[in-house]
């Protein structure tokens, strides 16, 4: 019988089985299974994606779009660059985080822009921003219209 790579449970019976399937009804994990450890990242991986992560933050990717390109989480990419970062670049880091409300002359801009027809992917380019911040203002912008709407 061959071992994949894969975490398999392996069953063991206790004496009783599925009615169904004939398949015992209790299951453990055998010891060479608990050992199985998946590929990690090597040191020098793992910074290159610190890096990748790292610039595209800085450019005003939010975390939740940068997960979705990487296949992560938002969370796992907050600790991603928490736990990689220089004091250097930790620095950086916490200035772009503190800085990360939109100003609202951003959301004026992006307002005038949607208003215009303009589409989202075109006004991130234009005013240098992330197509999330464009989607978020387009988002209150329609809250707004909706509410007032309903109360005239």
């Amino acid at each position: 019988m061959e071992v994949s790579s894969r975490l398999v449970l392996v069953l063991c019976s206790v004496g009783t089985t599925h009615p169904l399937t004939s398949a015992p009804a209790s299951f453990s994990i055998s010891e060479h299974h608990l050992n199985f450890v998946p590929p990690h990242l090597s040191s020098t991986q793992r910074r290159e994606r610190f890096e990748k992560i790292y610039k595209l933050y800085l450019e005003g990717y939010s975390y939740r779009a940068l997960g979705r390109q990487f296949g992560v989480s938002a969370e796992r990419i907050s600790q991603i660059l928490r736990q990689n970062a220089t004091p250097e670049e930790l620095k950086i880091l916490e200035e772009a985080i503190n800085s990360r409300c939109t100003p609202s002359y951003i959301f004026t801009e992006i307002n005038q822009m949607l208003e215009a027809g303009t589409p989202h992917r075109v006004i991130a380019e234009s005013l240098k921003i992330s197509i999330d911040t464009v989607k978020k203002a387009s988002v209150r912008r329609n809250r707004r219209l909706t509410k007032s709407c309903k109360a005239a």
